[in-house]
């Protein structure tokens, strides 16, 4: 498993939303603000013929929660199973996690267009096993980043939040 994450800096600066939500928390809220300053895309490659795309904005931050949850439970003793629905922007995609004692099985499946707007599980076609050190670092990369570019384009100090 590898994760890439591309940024790129925006020629002129978004407006700023005046219906941000300061309820959430310091770094969703900072994720909400860089969405002035850079555009970005995370690419998930699980082996070379499996790739996920997802937009930092409409896919990664609208499920940021998912994806913390995700990472907390491969980081401490939970065992079961679970997946992501990443909805927007047109993408439909299930990314499904099984995670035991060594390692994360990781698979997804694209939905059909007339799946969309229905939660429904479907059935991937593939399994990609990761060991838990290794997904964990490439997730914390990711948020390390973020948190870097919070300190450079906001002036912001804010933990990865796991």
């Amino acid at each position: 498993m590898y994760i890439c994450f591309e940024v790129k800096n925006k020629e002129t600066l978004g407006d700023i939303d005046e219906y941000l939500d300061e309820e959430l928390t310091p770094f969703q809220y900072s994720l909400e603000e860089l969405s002035r300053y850079i555009d970005g895309e995370i690419t998930i490659e699980l082996d070379k013929q499996h790739l996920i795309y997802l937009d930092l904005y409409s896919d990664f931050s609208l499920n940021l929660d998912e994806i913390i949850i995700f990472i907390h439970r491969v980081k401490s003793s939970w065992v079961g199973e679970d997946y992501i629905w990443f909805c927007e922007q047109g993408r439909d995609i299930y990314l499904y996690y099984n995670v035991n004692d060594a390692e994360v099985n990781l698979s997804y499946t694209k939905g059909k267009e007339s799946d969309k707007g229905k939660e429904r599980k479907l059935s991937p076609d593939f399994n990609v096993k990761v060991s838990k050190l290794e997904f964990i670092n490439e997730w914390k990369k990711v948020f390390q980043k973020l948190s870097e570019l919070f300190e450079e384009k906001l002036n912001k100090k804010i933990e990865i939040p796991f």
